[in-house]
């Protein structure tokens, strides 16, 4: 959760007020790019750690992978 936070602080959209003035100087759409680009990156290493784990010879009978629900775009891989 730290993690995701010290994002935001760094884009200026940790709070409301934040959030608020990035949609005014119109970067919100730089703002949810980045964020997708963040997510991705996020699921890329998820996979990685799970097909190292896999290719030692661990057992993995189930995971979860949940995400941005309210994204009503989805970028090609």
């Amino acid at each position: 959760m730290e993690q995701t936070l010290e994002w935001n602080r760094q884009r200026g959209c940790d709070t409301v007020a934040g959030l608020n003035e990035v949609v005014r100087r119109g970067k919100l759409k730089k703002v949810i790019e980045e964020s997708i680009g963040q997510y991705e990156t996020s699921l890329d290493e998820a996979a990685n750690k799970v097909m190292a784990r896999l290719n030692a010879g661990d057992d993995i009978r189930m995971m979860w992978v949940s995400g941005p629900s309210s994204s009503a775009r989805r970028r090609p891989r």
